[in-house]
């Protein structure tokens, strides 16, 4: 009886241990299936940053000079934007080229700094980052080097402004020295011009008024070389003339036409294509009202050419660049309000695209030399997981012309209720009227070259989901409306209209005669149960001397976008993110 106790005793005690055993191992293999899981998120993660920042890096493109200013001995740099993206400069670099290489390092927190206000570049402008601040010797020769945020390095060398001239050049002849020998050669009293007396007009000195000028030109409209003006030399105004013979009379007959060589056909009348689109495009969560929060999206499609174009599909494209991503950024089928008819042609069929069709007939006409606006808003999806900084947004235009493509956009998306915010034109200075569907400007601007352009231009926030007790949901204070204003245009004659909302409204011209209009919010916007917009009015007259001798309507496009942060989230944990909308909004000039 005792031998049975016992190995009863050691059955159960084995039966113990290897049920341990087995959970152990069971609890190993979870750890290390959990391991694989977040190494490969991290990875996918980290390949996709490194992705994002390889295409900025590659859009980035600026062009650096450097120099002493001789009178106070200091550095300047100049930065000139070329790419397609604006460029922050992080910080900069001057290296002594002597034995040691001494270098020194200048950023925002350097003494001395650079310029904060000009370390951010605009696309196709220049600024000086060191306002003669940063002190050299000039007796030493410097190599600079410019570091963007992005990490793009330019070095450029400091010229060196302490090296003599050169020996002089050969001694020249004077006017009057006719023989070339560099001597006066006089002959006192009267005698003919010309060697061996060079005092040519006998008031026996040698000087420059013994110079001999040459014979006189002939006038452009003299085609005989007679300095007669004959009836047929007088060819303007044609047929006839007007009896005055002058510049005007010169030009000539019209050459015959040349041959055409064509090397690409796809450069040949080809559209322009210009976006609007929200960012933030904010989750919108559901309950009553809740598919009236809709962004703005669209493209304004511009005919540069002389001949008719017809429009019968528009595809705009936002791409969730996660792999296996279930981001729903725009749904399928979508809740949407068409700004532009027909209603009948919008419409979201594949998900994250929103697409007009025309399929009657040729297509929605877009005459030449002008433009035409394809509007629509939409209720945003979901996002699978986290926030998504960056949403590549392209646009794809099929016409009678052929099929053209535009990228290089960028938008972003959050996945809890966020704002949407927009920035575009409207026809109303009303802000309860601004946010509605039917107050979108849609009308494309028409001016003559002696006309003053007038436009409204509106911040709005869409999502009026609203939460009271934590104050979630809004643009904040400080948040910047910018207006870039094309060089076609005179910026010193801006004139800023209406400004409720706005703090300050300031207006900075640049070298190139362009300018840029900046509002900053005086205070948070969509702090309420409500949409809201925010607006700007200014006028601003066509500058003659830029567009003097128009012969045929040209198109110029005024650049929207804000800048700033926005907040959603609880009063105890309220979390920022950037807000970056854009719309291009195209204006035609008439001779």
């Amino acid at each position: 009886m005792k031998l049975q106790l016992k190995s009863r005793k050691r059955r159960g005690l084995s039966s113990i241990v290897g049920a341990l055993f087995f959970i152990v191992l069971l609890i190993a293999a979870f750890t290390a299936l959990l391991a694989a899981f977040s190494y490969q998120n991290d990875l996918i993660d980290s390949q996709t940053k490194t992705s994002e920042l390889e295409v900025a890096k590659a859009r980035e493109k600026f062009y650096v000079t450097a120099d002493i200013d001789g009178v106070t001995d200091t550095l300047f740099v100049t930065i000139k934007n070329q790419g397609t993206s604006p460029v922050e400069i992080a910080n900069l670099w001057v290296i002594e080229k002597e034995d040691d290489y001494e270098a020194k390092q200048y950023d925002l927190n350097s003494i001395p700094p650079l310029n904060f206000e000009d370390v951010v570049i605009p696309v196709g402008i220049t600024k000086d980052i060191t306002s003669d601040v940063i002190p050299l010797d000039p007796a030493i020769d410097y190599t600079v080097k410019v570091v963007s945020r992005l990490g793009t390095v330019v070095t450029v060398d400091v010229p060196d402004t302490t090296i003599p001239p050169g020996p002089a050049g050969p001694q020249g002849t004077s006017c009057w020295d006719l023989d070339e020998d560099f001597v006066e050669d006089l002959i006192f009293g009267p005698s003919p011009p010309g060697p061996p007396d060079e005092d040519t007009n006998n008031d026996e000195v040698v000087d420059v008024d013994d110079c001999i000028g040459g014979q006189p030109g002939l006038s452009c409209w003299d085609l005989d070389g007679d300095t007669i003006p004959d009836p047929e030399e007088d060819v303007y105004p044609p047929p006839t003339g007007d009896g005055i013979w002058d510049a005007l009379d010169c030009k000539g007959a019209s050459g015959a036409a040349g041959e055409e060589i064509v090397l690409d056909p796809r450069f040949l009348q080809k559209p322009e294509i210009f976006l609007v689109f929200p960012s933030s495009h904010g989750i919108v969560a559901s309950g009553a009202g809740s598919d009236l929060y809709q962004g703005l999206w669209g493209v304004t499609i511009a005919n540069p050419t002389d001949v008719d174009m017809y429009v019968s599909k528009i595809v705009i494209t936002a791409m969730s660049p996660r792999a296996n991503s279930q981001d729903n950024i725009i749904p399928t089928p979508c809740t949407f309000t068409a700004v532009t008819t027909p209603t009948s042609a919008w419409g979201c069929y594949s998900q994250n695209q929103i697409t007009w069709k025309n399929n009657t007939s040729l297509g929605t006409l877009v005459d030449p030399r002008s433009s035409k606006l394809f509007y629509i808003t939409v209720k945003p999806g979901q996002l699978g997981s986290a926030p998504m900084e960056a949403i590549p947004i392209t646009a794809s235009v099929f016409t009678s012309m052929g099929q053209f493509g535009k990228t290089g956009y960028a938008a972003s998306m959050l996945p809890v209720t966020a704002p949407i915010v927009n920035v575009y034109v409207t026809d109303t200075l009303v802000e309860s009227q601004a946010v509605l569907s039917s107050h979108i400007d849609i009308v494309p601007r028409d001016l003559l070259k002696t006309d003053t352009l007038t436009l409204k231009v509106a911040i709005a926030e869409f999502n009026a989901e609203y939460h009271a007790s934590n104050n979630r949901n809004y643009v904040n204070a400080g948040s910047r409306l910018i207006i870039n204003v094309p060089k076609a245009f005179d910026s010193a004659f801006i004139a800023i209209t209406s400004s409720a909302g706005f703090s300050t409204v300031d207006v900075i011209p640049y070298p190139d005669g362009s300018a840029q209009i900046i509002g900053t919010l005086s205070s948070n916007l969509g702090d309420s149960a409500s949409k809201e917009a925010k607006i700007i009015e200014f006028t601003v007259p066509v500058d003659p001397t830029v567009i003097p001798d128009i012969i045929q309507p040209k198109l110029y496009v005024f650049p929207i976008l804000a800048n700033g942060d926005a907040t959603y989230g609880s009063a105890a944990s309220p979390v920022l993110f950037e807000v970056g909308p854009m719309q291009e909004y195209v204006v035609r000039v008439h001779p």
